[in-house]
């Protein structure tokens, strides 16, 4: 599963609409869109206030397999 999926379904497990998400992490709303569309990364920061929000480790997020980001 790609960081996009993991983190959609990661803040639909807690309830969170993008906005409420983007509000929590301090970024818009179209950057979470991006992430979750694979449209971009979080950077080092925006990483950590994720695995802080969900209480999760770096590893949880990780992915096996190679990400895809369209240009």
């Amino acid at each position: 599963m790609e960081l996009k999926d993991k983190l959609k379904k990661l803040r639909q497990d807690k309830g969170l609409t993008q906005a409420q998400l983007a509000e929590a992490i301090f970024v818009s709303r179209s950057t979470v869109a991006k992430w979750e569309n694979g449209l971009g990364l979080p950077g080092p920061d925006s990483m950590a206030a994720l695995e802080e929000l969900f209480g999760i480790s770096q590893e949880e997020v990780a992915t096996t397999e190679p990400e895809t980001v369209i240009m």
